[in-house]
């Protein structure tokens, strides 16, 4: 018999490696690796141990579909696979019908023989349990195998071959008949054997035809029955030789197949770790099957995470689609390259160079693709850096210049012909000498290019010429760039056009000295010229004057007509009082309606004569692009140098405190500074800082003053005037600090502080159920002007829940009449609200009468001045009947105040007058005492007529 007949019958040889559940997704991407992209476990499903074949030889024809077929799903291999990991030898199966064989396949048995994990102990059958990595596989078909005993037997005897104790046709490998192509006869003879191997037992049943046995004549039956033992003996050792030389085999090819496997593998896993780049291999779909890399710091998220899914699912959106139109090139040409991709790893976007090709698949399967993903971070930096470098160089506002070693430019930048007006092919070649403007003499150069050539740098301004001729400054910077060995190959020139920013320093030079606004000069240059003036007045024993300007209630204009208005107001003034001067005069814009005028050689009547001349310069009318007019007045305060003081600091001390006193003593005049004013400015900014704490402190009352009926005497209203009781001096009269409260601004808080109060004590007064009467509130002009008047009243009136009628307001006449169509504006609205109006002092002003009949006002209050000579005066007396007829023929009510004899009580009455007010009554009193009289009723006074004397002619 022949050795051929082994290897015919016996299949092939295969590796089966032990798989545990938890490890199935890592096998699957180690095999795809390996390149055998169509290969999975068979058959399906979940178990919790599989043995799939991974290798098989040969590998071609039927044995294909061996591979990745889990002996462990097949319980006929069991009992093998189990005999042979428990007892380290070989162990043969069942019959059985190989995986890669037709329904129509003859019968077979496997054998396996275990592998063992190197270097674990498998001394028992526990140890050898825990080091097995997998099996060797060795299938037989029988019928295959003892095809050699034909040639050795002849053809009247046959065989069967059983697996088991007993000779069932379902346990038989090999028969007789269709072995050998037997004639279909019965036996003469039958001998049974059996034989153990394997871990199996088998039955051997010899059989011959009769005309074997016809070979014999009956004398010689001893013979038939000896050549029938010796044949059977036979056939079972050739059974044994079979299985054991195939079991030889099988282990000799199967350490070949695996050395070779090892050394292929080693050498492959060599090649692809040395490879810098990350290796995948996905579907058309894009999903993952595989991956290698010995750099996995360059994967996006572990391969536990990636393998078997998309790469949509893994990737960002833009990686992702560039990816998948790259699998669509390559699937299309075979191959794509040059594909770029982002990808955030590590905290860090990273950018990917892809290589796609489509690979050739042993299987018909769908087409899979080998991805190199290669890392070209830095290379996207440098070329970022390079392309930065080109931009900057392009885009730069500032021109650059590059030359070579001897100067001869070499490169310009579209800025450098912005500024100089030179094409890069006019300058190329040539050295910059030609921009020189002549301003510069060789030694300038010379200096310049020294400091090159020892520091390697130099910047610094110079003048240069463009192509047009003009010389313009320009800002160069010049370096020189060295090679390796320090020599300097190339020169770099920056320059920036300083043109612009020379007139922007100029500008800003110009606003650091000049007011936006009217274009004056501000204090900064004041402060120089004064410093000037003085030094010279001192050296030739001259005069100095500085004058103080302000626009007497200047903030009524913005708050009632608005700051573009009191722009224009102040350019206009302005204008004048520039054109009203000397040449070596200055006058300054020193905050909001200030202004100080610096006179140069001017003694004390100078100064008086251009206070004056300034004065009527404001005085005239101040046309409003509107078209309206406006006249105003301002309040001059001068200080004389040598003899108000020697400093600027003095001098403007001096002039503010004449400023001041010219503001108390009405407006509309010029005060010169006398030392008497130090005292008094003193006093002034004492009292204010005081009064700043007074309505915080509780320092501030109100009293109440009865107004009554002229006829009946009796209480029909109430004047809330203001008090400051201060802890250290005494009672302060209005008269005092009043005017201080409106120059400072303060009268704001304190008036809508006694509007308030006022409101609340009626409203009190109401609750407790006396016979209330409305409570008259004098408004400052500051208050009046205000645009929130209307509100401020509503509230006070809402909070104290009291109705509008009792409460008046009274506004002087000067007030009334400084913006007619403000004052006609605001008293619609508060006459609208349903409060009573009067307008305080009528007489004393300049009232417009054209105006006065378009107020919607209550009552005119005649002027404690012109009450006080009535019955001395006739001049008094006129005006006061002339008063309470006009008032009368407008609908007014007429009240006078300051009445404090029965005479003038009586002169009032007899012209008509409507209501009284004055000490004949009672002075202003506290709210206490003020409520008594209202809890007493009754006339304040007899309501006799009293005899009136004869005017005086």
């Amino acid at each position: 018999m022949q050795l051929e007949h082994i290897q015919h019958s016996l299949q092939g040889l295969a590796i089966a490696v032990r798989v545990p559940q938890a490890q199935k997704p890592r096998h699957l991407a180690d095999m795809n690796s390996l390149g055998i992209t169509d290969y999975k476990i068979k058959p399906e499903g979940e178990r919790a141990q599989y043995a799939p074949i991974v290798l098989i030889e040969p590998f071609a024809d039927s044995n294909v579909k061996a591979l990745g077929f889990d002996l462990l799903s097949n319980p006929g291999l069991q009992g093998a696979l189990e005999r042979a990991r428990d007892t380290g030898e070989m162990a043969l199966t069942g019959r059985i019908k190989l995986v890669q064989d037709d329904t129509d396949a003859l019968p077979a048995v496997v054998m396996y023989v275990p592998i063992y994990a190197q270097g674990r102990p498998i001394d028992t059958q526990e140890e050898r349990r825990e080091a097995l990595a997998g099996w060797v596989s060795g299938p037989f078909r029988m019928a295959d195998l003892m095809a050699g005993l034909k040639q050795q037997l002849p053809d009247d005897i046959g065989f069967d071959i059983y697996v088991g104790e007993t000779a069932l046709p379902a346990a038989r490998l090999v028969s007789w008949k269709t072995a050998f192509g037997a004639p279909d006869s019965v036996p003469a003879l039958n001998t049974t054997r059996t034989l153990d191997m394997g871990g199996k037992r088998w039955t051997l049943v010899f059989r011959t035809l009769p005309t074997f046995e016809n070979a014999f004549n009956t004398t010689h039956k001893h013979w038939l029955i000896a050549l029938m033992g010796i044949t059977l003996s036979f056939l079972l050792g050739w059974l044994s030789w079979l299985l054991l030389t195939g079991r030889e085999r099988a282990v000799a090819l199967a350490n070949k197949m695996t050395q070779e496997l090892r050394l292929a593998q080693a050498d492959l896993e060599a090649t692809l770790d040395a490879m810098p780049d990350v290796l995948f291999e996905v579907d058309l779909a894009g999903r993952y099957h595989a991956f290698r890399t010995s750099r996995l710091n360059l994967l996006a998220v572990p391969p536990e995470v990636f393998l078997g899914k998309l790469l949509s699912e893994v990737l960002p959106a833009p990686a992702s689609s560039i990816s998948l139109a790259a699998l669509q090139e390559a699937n299309l040409k075979g191959f794509s390259m040059g594909q770029q991709i982002e990808i955030p790893i590590g905290g860090e976007l990273r950018w990917f160079e892809l290589s796609i090709a489509r690979k050739n698949d042993i299987g018909a399967g769908e087409p899979r693709f080998i991805v190199i993903s290669r890392d070209i971070t830095e290379r996207k930096k440098n070329e970022a850096q390079l392309q930065l470098g080109a931009q900057m160089f392009t885009s730069s506002r500032d021109g650059i210049v590059i030359t070579d070693a001897q100067t001869r430019i070499l490169s310009v930048n579209p800025a450098f012909t912005t500024i100089t007006g030179y094409s890069e092919a006019e300058t190329l070649g040539r050295t910059p000498g030609f921009l020189s403007s002549g301003r510069h003499d060789t030694a300038f150069y010379a200096a310049m290019w020294q400091e090159i050539q020892t520091d390697g740098y130099w910047q610094g301004e110079l003048w240069n010429k463009r192509k047009n001729g003009v010389i313009y400054p320009e800002w160069l910077s010049v370096s020189a760039v060295k090679d390796a060995s320090g020599a300097t190959t190339k020169y770099i020139g920056i320059l920036s056009d300083l043109t612009d920013r020379k007139a922007d320093q100029e500008r800003i030079a110009y606003l650091d000295h000049y007011d936006k606004l009217t274009q004056l000069p501000n204090s900064d240059l004041l402060f120089d010229r004064t410093t000037l003036a003085l030094t010279t007045a001192k050296r030739t024993s001259g005069r100095v004057a500085m004058l103080f300007l302000d626009i007497d209630r200047f903030q009524y204009i913005n708050d009632s007509l608005g700051r573009s208005v009191g722009d224009q107001v102040l350019r206009t003034i302005a204008t004048r009082l520039v054109n009203n001067l000397q040449a070596d005069d200055t006058v300054c814009r020193h905050s909001a309606d200030e202004f100080i005028l610096l006179l140069p050689n001017t003694n004390a009547h100078g100064a008086a004569h251009a206070a004056s001349r300034m004065l009527a310069l404001i005085k005239e009318p101040v046309v409003l692009d509107s078209g309206q007019e406006l006249r105003l007045t301002a309040s001059v305060g001068a200080a004389i140098y040598p003899d108000n003081g020697t400093d600027i600091e003095k001098l403007t001390q001096c002039a503010g405190a004449a400023l001041k006193q010219a503001k108390l003593n009405g407006r509309d005049n010029f005060k010169f500074f006398t030392e008497q004013m130090h005292g008094q400015v003193n006093e002034l900014l004492l009292m204010e800082n005081q009064l700043r704490q007074a309505l915080s402190k509780g320092e501030l009352l109100l009293y109440y003053q009865p107004q009554v009926d002229a006829l009946t005497c009796r209480i029909i209203g109430a004047e809330a005037l203001i008090r400051w009781q201060h802890p250290e001096w005494g009672l302060v009269s209005p008269s005092r600090f009043i005017p201080i409260a409106e120059n400072s601004g303060q009268i704001l808080e304190i008036g809508d502080w006694v509007l308030r109060s006022a409101v609340q004590q009626v409203a009190s007064w109401q609750r407790e159920g006396l016979g209330v009467v409305p409570v008259a509130v004098n408004l400052s002009a500051l208050q009046f002007h205000q645009s929130t008047l209307c509100e401020t009243v509503a509230a006070a009136l809402q909070n104290s829940q009291l109705s509008p009628a009792l409460l008046e307001l009274e506004l002087t006449e000067r007030i009334a009449m400084e913006d007619s169509s403000l004052a006609v504006d605001q008293i619609s609205k508060l006459h609208a609200m349903g409060v009573t109006l009067s307008i305080d002092d009528f007489g004393t002003g300049y009232s417009s009468l054209s105006y006065l009949k378009l107020y919607q006002i209550d009552k005119l209050k005649i002027d404690q001045s012109f009450v006080r000579e009535l019955g001395r005066d006739d001049n008094d007396g006129a005006i006061v009947r002339a008063i309470i007829s006009m008032s009368h023929g407008l609908g007014f009510r007429t009240i006078a105040e300051g009445v404090e004899t029965q005479f003038q009580l009586d002169y009032l009455r007899a012209q008509g007058c409507d209501e009284i007010q004055g000490y004949l009554f009672g002075h202003p009193l506290p709210a206490e005492e003020f409520a008594r009289l209202l809890r007493q009723g009754g006339p304040l006074v007899s309501v006799e007529p009293g005899v009136l004397p004869p005017m005086p002619t």
